[in-house]
């Protein structure tokens, strides 16, 4: 990441990350969440990310779980989602 410019925050929790970012939304780009987290799903934080920053690239990590199909994914505002290879 960082030689494309970019310095990770890395944050154990949903919660943990979130309280980073809605200090200073202006500080960081792009979210990189996996699915499942602690205290909220991935695709939760990211919700909550966007309504902060229009426009913020999200990277959903989705693993094999058949929770979030192509068409949640997009319902709730990312783009796409990293699935394993099948």
């Amino acid at each position: 990441m960082e030689s494309l410019g970019y310095y990770p925050v890395v944050r154990t929790s949903a919660e943990s990350a979130w309280q980073v970012f809605h200090l200073a939304p202006q500080c960081f780009d792009p979210l990189i969440a996996d699915l499942m987290m602690p205290d909220m799903s991935g695709d939760q934080l990211a919700h909550r990310w966007e309504r902060l920053k229009l426009d913020f690239p999200v990277i959903l990590c989705v693993g094999s779980s058949p929770m979030l199909t192509e068409e949640k994914v997009r319902l709730r505002g990312i783009a796409d989602a990293v699935r394993p290879r099948r």
